[in-house]
């Protein structure tokens, strides 16, 4: 066929075919200037040059429905005209008389435009008549020349050169004077116009639209897929976090804070090389025992070397008796303390020395007006001084009097010399060198001065070795010294607990005596736990230590229940090695006659003649292990928009028959709830008037309720005592 006629297709070709023939121009009549478009060459001028471009040969076949499609579908059902209509004539020769008359529709809504001159729809059939006047040529294949116009009105509105029309955009108005015809590659037809007198409007078919062809169903599909992985992803995300809450909460918490202490002195602990004295390679090999009991701390005393049999009496605060283990000893027990995340502390006493410690040696052997800096580490005097208190020892040495309370071979230390308090400091100093988490000093009230600014030395110290809040160095004293203060209306101790100034707060800790009297069991016991609290209840006030002291023997019996109380009290509760298993002091010696009892296949101390036997250690470990890691127990406070409360409550207490009910809670946690019995008779309550009518039993010192328990007759023997917390 030759390649200068119209093919006519076969009305059975390919759908791809006939998309590729809509949307190219079928022209075979002659133009306005007689020329008639060539396929496969395109003639055209364009600002003085010629322009020839081989394209390919186009097809168009009227018969075809699909081929009556045409691109003037996109352009707005309207007229064009131009805005300058001095020139709809004769413009460059290229149209003609064009006339300016408006642009027809059809029936069907679709523009349809005759070309001039040649009477053939080129489109579609048209309802408009045969003598229309001259048509404007929406198919022409020339491009006009030489029009300078800059707005097209269209349908009535102006529109500038250059404006995008059609659903999508697939027409430019342009003004064929600044606007040239996009390069045609061999995938790409030549670009039709619409010509209005003056001013082309370029169908964008030569433009990048390549997602008109994509798969919109499959690409939703896999949008929708999409959102939903990441919806799903947010709300595992949010569980997580609210699972998670509480573990990240405590985390942060201080972990001298609500965890169990346990204080062991070392000579009677655990004897690891039968020489009948405990030593701190004992301790170490009990390490398992205390991860088991979950205490946060172990708390060590008398291990300094000291004389025979007085553990008390210090020789020296920066070494470890020969007879119980070396340094090296306590490195490795530091060590494995830590690897268990349990902290290890060092309880001091340094109000006096042994006449052996080295202060001593070297303040006894200088004179008066010697140099030496230890020559008035002691109270020396020529004459005893009965004001000073306690008793004076002659010493022949120095021909002085030295000052003790009772045991001459403890010299009182004169806390009022600055050469003390620094040398003190740098004891401190070397012991968290040694990965010491802190110190208890004892018997601030028998120190030899009236001025206790050292302690806010010392406190600094410790924060100048800690790192982050899981590494914090603490300081505790007793609350006797603190009591003392506050009654002799000292200065300082607003300043030791925090009142003035949290920040500026020189103790962390007050070890605060636990223990139940003969009359007024449960009133007292009450009062003194209140009392106590109000200390820790302040603006970031010091936290409070119970410390369990001796007990009368008429109120042994009650330990057990004591010991469930204490681990449910807001604060941190110290327990002294023996206490667990029912040894208990009648005079106020700390002394063992020996090592703790520990049989070989047994992974808690023993002690055959009490009544507390190893049920009672697990009940409180039950506790312990529960108080480390919930809310309820370990917090001491409920935080709020304004200020905090307190989380716990006397729930009931019968003072005639010594009973009580005292409960722990916290907002989004469980109420825990403590009865106990500290009367002589056995008693029976109905509890689910003021709790619930189940329970889920968490210890109990006598071992006879466990697991689920309804609390309609709750029936109590002397002594005993049930942690509990409400179920359905």
């Amino acid at each position: 066929m030759n390649a200068h006629q119209n093919t006519q297709p076969d009305v059975h070709q390919s759908q791809s075919h006939r998309k590729r023939v809509r949307n190219r121009p079928v022209n075979n009549t002659p133009s306005p200037n007689g020329n008639r478009y060539t396929p496969g060459k395109e003639s055209q001028t364009n600002n003085g040059r010629n322009l020839d471009r081989k394209i390919p040969t186009r097809t168009q076949s009227s018969s075809s429905a699909e081929s009556q499609r045409s691109v003037y579908d996109e352009i707005p059902h309207d007229y064009v005209t131009s805005k300058n209509p001095s020139k709809h004539k004769n413009v460059n020769n290229n149209i003609g008389s064009i006339s300016s008359n408006p642009v027809m529709r059809n029936p069907h809504g679709v523009v349809s435009m005759k070309p001039d001159g040649t009477g053939h729809d080129s489109i579609r059939h048209s309802n408009i008549s045969s003598t229309t006047p001259d048509m404007i040529d929406l198919n022409a294949s020339s491009l006009s020349q030489g029009s300078n116009i800059s707005v097209v009105t269209l349908g009535g509105i102006e529109y500038p050169v250059g404006t995008r029309i059609g659903k999508t955009g697939m027409f430019v108005i342009g003004d064929p004077t600044t606007f040239s015809q996009p390069e045609i590659t061999s995938c790409h037809s030549s670009m039709p116009s619409v010509i209005s007198s003056t001013a082309p409007i370029y169908h964008n078919n030569g433009m990048a639209y390549s997602f008109d062809s994509w798969n919109w169903s499959v690409i939703r599909f896999a949008i929708f897929i999409v959102i939903c992985v990441i919806m799903l992803a947010l709300l595992a995300a949010v569980i997580a976090l609210a699972v998670g809450q509480q573990d990240s909460c405590v985390a942060h918490f201080e972990w001298w804070k609500g965890s169990t202490f346990y204080s062991l002195s070392v000579p009677y602990f655990y004897d690891s090389d039968n020489n009948k004295i405990g030593d701190i390679l004992g301790v170490e090999k009990k390490t398992s025992y205390f991860e088991l009991m979950a205490f946060g701390a172990v708390v060590l005393k008398n291990f300094f070397p000291s004389k025979l049999n007085q553990w008390e009496a210090v020789m020296s605060f920066t070494d470890v008796d020969p007879r119980i283990g070396s340094l090296s000893d306590f490195r490795v027990l530091v060590d494995s303390l830590h690897e268990k995340n349990i902290k290890l502390m060092i309880q001091l006493c340094p109000w006096y020395t042994s006449t052996d410690h080295i202060w001593y040696k070297e303040s006894r052997e200088s004179s008066i007006v010697s140099l030496n800096k230890y020559r008035d580490f002691y109270i020396w005097s020529n004459e005893p001084n009965p004001l000073k208190g306690g008793q004076w020892e002659y010493d022949e040495v120095r021909s002085q009097y030295y000052l003790h309370y009772g045991d001459k071979s403890k010299p009182v230390i004169d806390w009022t010399n600055e050469k003390v308090r620094n040398a003190f400091n740098d004891v401190l100093k070397l012991w968290l060198q040694r990965h010491v988490d802190g110190f208890i000093l004892c018997d601030l009230n028998k120190f030899y001065t009236e001025d206790f600014d050292f302690l806010q030395q010392y406190h600094s110290t410790l924060v100048s070795y800690s790192q982050g809040i899981n590494d914090q160095k603490v300081l505790a004293v007793d609350s006797e010294f603190i009591s003392e203060t506050a009654r002799l209306n000292n200065p300082l101790f607003e300043d030791f607990i925090g009142l003035r100034d949290p920040n500026s707060r020189t103790v962390d800790m007050i070890l605060t005596p636990f223990y139940i009297e003969d009359r007024n069991r449960t009133e007292g016991l009450v009062s003194r736990i209140q009392k106590a609290l109000e200390w820790q209840f302040g603006e970031d006030g010091p936290w409070i230590i119970w410390n369990m002291v001796r007990l009368s023997e008429t109120n042994v019996n009650y330990i057990s229940a004591l010991h469930l109380l204490e681990l449910m009290l807001p604060g941190t509760p110290l327990f002294t090695a023996g206490q667990e298993i029912g040894v208990y002091y009648k005079d106020n010696s700390t002394k063992y006659q020996a090592p703790m009892m520990w049989l070989p296949d047994s992974s808690v101390p023993t002690n055959p003649g009490s009544r507390l036997g190893s049920d009672h250690v697990w009940a409180m470990r039950n506790i312990s292990t529960t108080r480390r890691n919930v809310f309820s127990l370990r917090f001491d406070r409920i935080p709020g928009p304004k200020v905090m409360s307190i989380n716990y409550d006397i729930v009931a207490m019968d003072q005639k028959e010594n009973f009580i009910v005292f409960s722990r809670y916290y907002t989004s946690d469980k109420t825990y709830y403590f009865v106990g019995n500290f009367g002589n008779k056995m008693i029976k309550k109905d509890l689910q008037q003021i709790v619930t009518p189940w329970a889920t039993v968490l210890a109990d010192s006598s071992n006879k309720y466990f697991g689920r328990l309804e609390l309609r007759d709750v029936i109590l023997d002397p002594g005993q005592a049930v942690v509990f917390y409400p179920t359905k």
